[in-house]
């Protein structure tokens, strides 16, 4: 009897942890002592895990006997050896594959967060107003705007400026070198009377990923203007979410 009773909690015990092992690999990636288990989305690649995970290829494609084209497929678990925890992977778009195009020069080390504490704007409404009114000889000081739904562009909407297509340096920090050494991005809207919108800060955090893994910035590196050393400005205002910006950032592996 007592023999009989030992086997089916065994038993039990067994068939408990095999469902909660099969809910786990059903809904998440999983972490391991030597690595995790990361499960790949739609539009994923090898070489895009690898960035993000900042783990190499060779490395993947052997702990996971791939073929020599790398092919894999959505809903796929993939080992990743040595990784510490699961990240979500920002996966590339045409928009972003474009921006990276032209992003050749290596010196940049920051990625300075402004607002353009104006209730509206676009990048021709700023380019106009820093050629006319601060004689800025290449216009636009920022290398990108994210909009907010006015002057004719889309909430959300990343608009990319001459100073990026050409790698100059920016005119929007004096403070810490930042325009030489800093990619300057404006979000617009007055943040110290309201927040940026949701689709602001997804297109925000998609954008600054990307930057991230391509010039290897760290998130303590990504500032805001008024964190920049010797800046004295609010800017990008004190309703600027920062914390969960920097914490989306980390989610997505950005170290």
């Amino acid at each position: 009897m007592k023999s009989s009773r030992r086997v089916h909690v065994i038993a039990a015990t067994i068939f408990v942890i095999a469902n909660i092992w099969f809910l786990l690999i059903g809904s998440h990636s999983l972490a391991t002592v030597d690595g995790v288990y990361h499960r790949v989305r739609k539009g994923e690649t090898v070489w895009q895990i690898s960035r993000a995970y900042r783990v190499d290829m060779k490395a993947i494609r052997k702990a996971n006997r791939l073929p020599s084209s790398m092919r894999i497929r959505a809903g796929q678990y993939l080992f990743i050896p040595k990784a510490e925890k699961v990240i979500r992977i920002e996966s590339q778009d045409s928009q972003m594959r474009y921006i990276l195009r032209y992003g050749t020069s290596k010196r940049w080390k920051y990625i300075v967060v402004h607002h353009s504490a104006t209730e509206k704007g676009s990048k021709s409404v700023f380019d106009r107003n820093h050629r006319n009114e601060r004689h800025f000889r290449h216009g636009l000081g920022y290398h990108f705007v994210i909009c907010n739904g006015t002057c004719g562009k889309k909430d959300g909407q990343i608009e990319i400026s001459q100073r990026w297509w050409k790698q100059l340096n920016g005119a929007h920090c004096k403070a810490g070198n930042g325009n030489k050494v800093g990619i300057g991005i404006c979000v617009v809207g007055n943040f110290n009377n309201t927040r940026p919108s949701r689709r602001q800060i997804d297109s925000l955090v998609r954008l600054v990923t990307h930057l991230c893994y391509e010039y290897d910035i760290p998130v303590e590196n990504v500032r805001g203007h008024g964190e920049m050393p010797g800046a004295s400005t609010e800017c990008p205002g004190k309703n600027f979410p920062m914390h969960k910006f920097k914490e989306a950032l980390r989610e997505r592996g950005c170290r």
